[in-house]
């Protein structure tokens, strides 16, 4: 069989993730539509678009499930079974259920576009699909996304594009196309906070915030909290706090500032899980901000754990991977994230 290099369609192998919604038992893959599946026998049933639901035939495959919130929402009617642009108006249901948020990453010559899906527990759409351009980005590379009440929450790692590996290597067939992506450990990662459209935050600006270098697959949670809670105890909104946050710092954490909003971070492990946290930085806990920090009632944190690499090698694989390669520092780090917000802006 002979290699076509420009052959850039992927087998939708629906092998990552699985979701029962909606009353559909669904296998989810990274760049292609659901698999359905008969919930009794676990036949395969075939491709599925939702119901015309989609507006791109991808669906990643990892997702969030949402608890009952507040806020009020709204079903959104797809006509003729499929989108016509991006929604239209509904009948005002199912605002009491629970939400699934997926996702789907697209990329083009231009900025690369984020889909946000919001589908009701019935499997209709609970609001329009938020689309959302990553800024002066054309590729990236997106597996999980975190959700909070309010936002949705994609971090960008360093990675770059090497041309001259894909015209010396992959189109001679000496390595794969993921082999020719690389990690720049010299460039900050950037972590866009984009408004749910139901949410407090609606018609406000996203956040672009940066954060240390570093590369993620998958976030663990994330929540908001005002930004005078007292003593930093993070709580994801269930009365339990996430970790222990016992107000020292662990020498891994750093302050990163862009003028208005700031984050702080802290590494809670480094492959020996302790099982404790400090929840914030030093900087934090006993502070120090950037200047712009208030008591405003309008501020808030938004807190993100997540597994991340300091540093990472796409070319890595099964012939390659040895001790050495994990003693260099190439592992999983689970980090703590505070993001102090500014008041939002208005679009």
């Amino acid at each position: 069989m002979l290699f076509n290099p420009f052959d850039f369609q992927l087998k939708n192998v629906a092998n990552t993730g699985v979701l029962h919604w909606g009353g559909k038992l669904l296998a989810l893959y990274e760049s292609g539509l659901p698999h359905e599946l008969d919930p009794a026998t676990l036949d395969t049933l075939g491709e599925t678009d939702l119901n015309g639901q989609l507006v791109t035939p991808v669906l990643a495959a990892h997702y969030r499930v949402m608890p009952r919130q507040q806020q009020q929402q709204q079903i959104w009617e797809v006509p003729n079974s499929s989108i016509n642009g991006r929604g239209a108006g509904g009948n005002g249901a199912g605002a009491a259920g629970r939400t699934f948020v997926g996702f789907s990453f697209n990329t083009g010559l231009g900025d690369a576009e984020l889909l946000f899906y919001e589908l009701a527990e019935s499997g209709s759409l609970a609001v329009a699909p938020v689309s959302y351009k990553l800024p002066g980005t054309s590729l990236a590379m997106i597996h999980d996304i975190a959700v909070t009440e309010d936002y949705y929450i994609a971090v960008v790692g360093p990675v770059n594009f090497n041309p001259g590996k894909f015209l010396t290597q992959y189109l001679t067939s000496r390595c794969s196309i993921a082999e020719c992506l690389m990690f720049d450990p010299s460039q900050p990662t950037k972590v866009h906070i984009i408004p749910r459209p139901k949410g407090a935050a609606a018609g406000t600006k996203p956040y672009i915030l940066d954060a240390p270098p570093m590369f993620t697959f998958h976030h663990a949670n994330a929540f908001q909290v005002p930004y005078s809670t007292p003593n930093h105890t993070y709580s994801n909104g269930n009365g339990h706090s996430n970790g222990h946050t016992n107000g020292h710092n662990n020498g891994h954490s750093n302050a990163f500032s862009n003028g208005h909003s700031s984050v702080y971070s802290n590494v809670y492990s480094d492959g020996h899980s302790n099982g404790s946290s400090n929840g914030s930085s030093n900087g934090h806990s006993n502070g120090h901000s950037n200047g712009h920090r208030s008591s405003s009632s309008n501020k808030q944190l938004i807190v993100l754990d997540t597994v991340a690499w300091d540093n990472v090698a796409f070319e890595a694989n099964q012939y390659n991977l040895t001790p050495e390669y994990y003693k260099a520092g190439n592992r999983a780090q689970l980090r703590r994230f505070v993001f102090e917000l500014d008041p939002p802006k208005p679009l």
